[in-house]
């Protein structure tokens, strides 16, 4: 007992190296240049780390930064850089361990190196499903969450904007695949119908290869878009919907939260088309500076030009490895400070820094830093929020937080959270399709040939009058200018039931499956009796689980108002019992 006492005293008094080298790898270009926002926090938390004295004993930190841009290739290429045994020749000192990169892509294959030579590896972005997967990457820790983990918020503003059909586009890869798979569970799990883009796309995508996969969605009629891509393949969606027409007030965007700050403006190489599209857009981010921003959190985002959820990850990244190499210098493990493959491991299959750092926890910029067993963050440290693009007030379009994800529920009223619009900067969302009409008209005869010219009036009335609702045109009626601006919108489903109860009640089931949420017609009081009768049995049975009601242009049939029997029938024009009435009351005044 004795001789391991002493044997652990003369470990613990061990000189610390005068520096420590950490490699970091930042996507300064690509498909994400997070690296941009990144970079700046990490050097400064490298200065102020190495300005706080109760830290590394008097060890200097530094950093050798590197351009892994957001692919696998570039990061395998700036990594092969240190190998163990070349890193003394290749630069001043051998490494102890890697921070970053940023993109999943590079993260994936910087690991390929990192499990051979046993470096730690930590990332302040990547977010990709596949490396939670502790076989594969046994030396791999991150800031950020899973992406797959925003699919609960996603299907969180489904619910609460009311949306029942929604249209979903991503990217190729693994970690745009996983986001989507989950979402569209959680949708079969809500009985929400999606529709799918028939193309996914790579991150070479054409303009064509874009407007293919926007016209899939026009096809399907959706005006509730969800995205899973990095921002290269954002702004050529975005495009493509603008050359389509499908953006303003009947729509709504939601994308990933990691896009870079202004991803849409021409700066980042966007213009005035995607800027256009994307106004009021909602983006699902990492919370940073906790529900309500305190005066140091101000403190420290004013340090930086553009600050965003990845700075605050890439500062605490940086303090989460001095600790780890602080605990190691206490404890006097020299092996976990001569950089990977220069020495053994107490643990075969993990270094001894993997281990500090995977059993840290401390309060960060970004929130209470703490990992799981695999590595990843603690996701019960990690509060989601739902930003909302909005003008910044300078002229240009900023993201503002509007609500915060816990895990459970959403919160539009927390102290930090502003309002929130839709496009037009309306405050009611659009619907998800227009409501769909079916109008049950007379347009043939049994014969099959078009009726005269009366009964053709009565359907190109219909059909005006559907148009004047959505355009909000007040000349005929001057209550529908009411209509304009609010992103009311009716989608009109013609069905010819010409002079029989069948085809009135065959017009009747094609109306009901195109989503009619109402009809019009039939003319015939027969047609309607059948009508009424089949839409009121299908409702009780549980066929349908909405009502859809009826009114009628011409059925005067006096049963028709018995609400018993039909209770979601109405109609425009006198019964045949209130017209005798009427008519009897004229007689007798007259008399």
């Amino acid at each position: 007992m004795a001789a391991a006492a002493v044997a652990l005293a003369a470990t613990a008094a061990m000189a610390p190296p005068p520096i420590l080298r950490l490699a970091g790898f930042f996507p300064m270009r690509g498909a994400w240049p997070g690296g941009l926002s990144v970079r700046p926090a990490a050097e400064a938390a490298i200065a102020d780390v190495n300005n706080d004295t109760t830290l590394l004993n008097q060890t200097e930190l530094q950093l050798v930064a590197h351009d892994s841009a957001c692919d696998g290739p570039t990061a395998l290429t700036e990594g092969l850089a240190y190998h163990p045994t070349m890193n003394i020749s290749s630069y001043e000192a051998p490494i102890v361990g890697i921070l970053g990169p940023g993109c999943s892509p590079a993260c994936e294959s910087m690991s390929i190196l990192a499990n051979v030579w046993r470096y730690p590896t930590l990332s302040f972005s990547c977010t990709s499903p596949t490396l939670s997967n502790t076989a594969d990457y046994p030396y791999f820790l991150r800031l950020s969450i899973p992406d797959f983990t925003v699919a609960n918020v996603w299907l969180a503003l489904v619910r609460e904007f009311g949306w029942q059909r929604v249209g979903l586009i991503n990217q190729a890869g693994e970690l745009f695949d996983s986001t989507i798979t989950a979402f569209t569970q959680y949708l079969m799990a809500a009985k929400v119908p999606y529709v799918q883009a028939n193309e996914t796309l790579r991150s070479d995508a054409t303009p064509n290869d874009a407007a293919r996969a926007v016209a899939s969605l026009a096809a399907g009629g959706v005006r509730i878009i969800l995205f899973a891509c990095y921002e290269d393949v954002a702004r050529s969606l975005f495009r493509a919907l603008h050359a389509a027409g499908m953006y303003g007030q009947q729509y709504a965007f939601l994308t990933l939260g990691w896009l870079t700050e202004g991803w849409w403006a021409e700066a980042a190489g966007g213009d005035e088309n995607v800027t256009e599209v994307a106004k009021y857009h909602f983006a699902v981010q990492k919370m940073t500076c906790g529900v309500t921003p305190t005066a140091s959190c101000a403190a420290f985002r004013s340090r930086f030009a553009s600050p965003d959820a990845y700075t605050h990850y890439g500062y605490d990244a940086v303090w989460a490895w001095a600790r780890a190499l602080d605990a190691a210098i206490r404890r006097g493990d020299e092996r976990a400070l001569l950089g990977g493959g220069r020495g053994g491991f107490a643990d075969p299959d993990k270094s001894d820094l993997w281990w500090h750092l995977r059993n840290l926890t401390f309060e960060g910029v970004s929130g209470t830093i703490a990992f799981a067993s695999n590595g990843d963050r603690a996701v019960d440290t990690v509060t989601l929020d739902v930003g909302n693009m909005q003008p910044d007030g300078n002229g240009g379009w900023t993201m503002r937080r509007v609500a915060i994800f816990d895990g459970v529920r959403l919160n539009f009223t927390c102290a930090s959270c502003g309002r929130h619009y839709f496009a037009g900067r309306r405050t009611q969302p659009p619907r998800a399709m227009p409501s769909a009409l079916g109008l049950l008209m007379r347009v043939t005869g049994a014969d099959g040939r078009a009726l005269d010219a009366s009964w053709q009036a009565v359907t190109c009335a219909a059909l005006l009058a559907v148009q004047h609702v959505n355009a909000g045109d007040g000349r005929v009626i001057s209550d529908v200018a009411t209509f304009q601006g609010s992103g009311f919108e009716m989608r009109p489903i013609l069905g010819d039931t010409r002079s029989s109860t069948r085809d009135a009640l065959q017009a009747y089931y094609s109306s009901l499956s195109g989503g009619a949420h109402a009809v019009v017609g039939p003319a015939m009081s027969r047609s309607s009796r059948a009508v009424g009768l089949f839409g009121d049995a299908t409702t009780r049975v549980g066929f349908r689980t909405s009502v859809v009601p009826q009114l009628s242009y011409w059925s005067s049939d006096s049963s028709l108002s018995d609400n018993t029997t039909y209770p979601f029938f109405a109609r425009s024009i006198y019964s045949n019992r209130q017209t005798a009435t009427h008519l009897a009351s004229s007689l007798t005044q007259v008399t």
